[in-house]
């Protein structure tokens, strides 16, 4: 029997197994690393290539794709040659093409595993994820929160008493700062937050609009090659996290008005480069303030801060939090790959491999509190205000129950909209997240009496983060329930189907 964990990552993606008592980190036999480039594009004769195999087209304008996973659980559309693609069906053929390395190194079929994704990662993406597993093949044990991974595998490999850490997880899309409790075996979860637009991806724009920037001083250059620009760009951050200077070489990166072709040909210094992404680390010390404070979690409180992320490589982030936690910093875990471990881990728990004092026991939580959007008298204004269900970072699994009376007994329907917020306070709709679930009771009869109808809400929230919710007119038990529903943001049962028959075939032959 064999448990998988898999970390579907903006820029790389890893696959461990349980084997031996301990995980295994399965190499990319492409490349031979434990990362595998979460990246899709369109080889010379015209077919999709996912990974290692991508990379060679980056920098190619319309045959190149990365980063999806900042796209998941929105409406957006990818576009390859001349094609398009959803979301989920790009991350499908990331996620397959992982799923086919594993295989191929362990000599199974992989039917289930744990996915890790952003402790911040909003509902509808959560949804959008399970989905690209399924279309991949996968049934999903658990979606585990990138931090929590990273603490279990922590935790697996470091035997300590009683502590409270902060795992400060960096990605190349975003960022995650989480609080917890570590007692042997035992990892408990304060709090989380986190920014799910700032990650190492915006270090290597900046560099890459500083370079060209400095190429087209004194005007007279338009820079061309943009794409390559951003591959040097990241190219330098990742050799400047263990050197002064970087030369850095691309010809015809543009060209001057009389067509003359531009090269760029300059060294960058790691001083220029703690400059340009300066405001985007204080950024992130912004969100370490902000997380210890939904707990009021004093900095002195926290005895160890746990690494995860390629960018926690970068000297500057590393400096800042040394100036927040002096001394506390702990790279005992692969920073690359210590969310993939953990939910390994975590997958070998949930199939009875790991028992005993082995076993790790965790307790997540939920980032952003849920609630509904319902219609409030504002001073003379009606508006649509949204209406706390369950506060951030509540203990998970959740449940409630709460009643409202509709606006008046000649009521015909109900409109149910779920947001989400990191404020636990009512607030103007849209100054929430729309989770994109949305339901409707329609031909609610008058009520004989003058008093309104009442709306029952039972709710829930599951370990996966996903949301469950039934909605009941209490006095005519009409109801509707949301379980993993088609939402305006999420593939509907036929797409999926379509999605998955296409993606398993590409598959076949990668």
């Amino acid at each position: 029997m064999y448990a998988i964990g898999i970390d579907f990552g903006t820029s790389t993606s890893e696959v461990a197994t349980f084997v031996a008592g301990g995980v295994k980190v399965i190499e990319d036999p492409a490349s031979g690393k434990k990362t595998i480039p979460s990246a899709v594009a369109i080889d010379e004769n015209g077919d999709l290539v996912v990974g290692n195999d991508a990379l060679k087209y980056e920098g190619l304008e319309g045959r190149f794709v990365s980063q999806v996973k900042r796209l998941m659980g929105t409406d957006a559309e990818v576009e390859l040659g001349d094609r398009t693609y959803r979301p989920e069906e790009i991350a499908a053929l990331i996620i397959g093409k992982v799923k086919s390395i594993a295989e191929k190194s362990l000599g199974i079929v992989v039917e289930e595993a744990v996915i890790s994704v952003p402790a911040n990662f909003p509902e509808p993406a959560r949804r959008a994820t399970m989905d690209a597993a399924e279309i991949a093949g996968l049934r999903v044990l658990r979606l585990i929160n990138e931090p929590t991974a990273a603490a279990i595998a922590f935790g697996a490999v470091e035997r300590r008493s009683r502590e409270t850490a902060l795992v400060f997880d960096w990605g190349g899309g975003t960022l995650d700062i989480t609080v917890l409790n570590i007692d042997g075996r035992n990892v408990d979860v304060i709090a989380s937050y986190g920014d799910l637009f700032l990650g190492g991806s915006d270090f290597d724009d900046s560099i890459a609009s500083y370079l060209e920037e400095d190429l087209q001083e004194g005007g007279g250059v338009e820079v061309t090659a943009h794409d390559a620009l951003r591959k040097e760009a990241r190219r330098a951050k990742e050799k400047l996290s263990f050197a002064d200077s970087e030369d850095l070489y691309l010809p015809a990166v543009g060209k001057r008005e009389d067509g003359s072709s531009v090269t760029l040909d300059r060294s960058l210094s790691r001083e220029e480069m703690n400059r340009i992404i300066g405001d985007m680390v204080e950024r992130a010390g912004d969100v370490v303030e902000e997380t210890l404070s939904m707990k009021s979690v004093e900095k002195s409180a926290i005895d160890r801060v746990i690494l995860v992320g390629g960018t926690t490589y970068v000297p500057a982030v590393r400096q800042m939090l040394q100036e927040y936690f002096p001394g506390k910093i702990s790279v005992s875990v692969d920073p690359d790959l210590a969310v993939c471990m953990g939910g390994t881990f975590q997958a070998a728990i949930m199939r009875g491999l790991v028992i005993g004092e082995s076993e790790v026991v965790t307790s997540d939580i939920s980032p952003y509190g849920l609630g509904l959007e319902i219609l409030e008298l504002i001073g003379n204004q009606w508006e649509f205000v949204y209406d706390p269900l369950i506060e951030p970072n509540t203990k998970l699994p959740f449940e409630t129950s709460v009643e409202y009376d509709l606006l008046s007994a000649e009521q015909r329907a109900v409109n149910i909209r779920v947001l989400q917020s990191h404020r636990n306070v009512k607030q103007r709709a849209g100054e929430a997240i729309d989770t994109g679930i949305h339901a409707r009771i329609a031909g609610i009869p008058q009520r004989r009496q003058s008093e309104p109808h009442t709306l029952r809400i039972d709710f829930s929230y599951d370990a996966n983060g996903m949301i469950h919710l039934k909605a009941t007119i209490v006095e005519t038990k009409q109801s509707i329930t949301i379980d993993f529903s088609e939402t305006e943001v999420s593939l509907s049962e036929q797409d999926k189907l379509l999605a998955t028959e296409k993606v398993r075939e590409l598959l076949k032959h990668m």
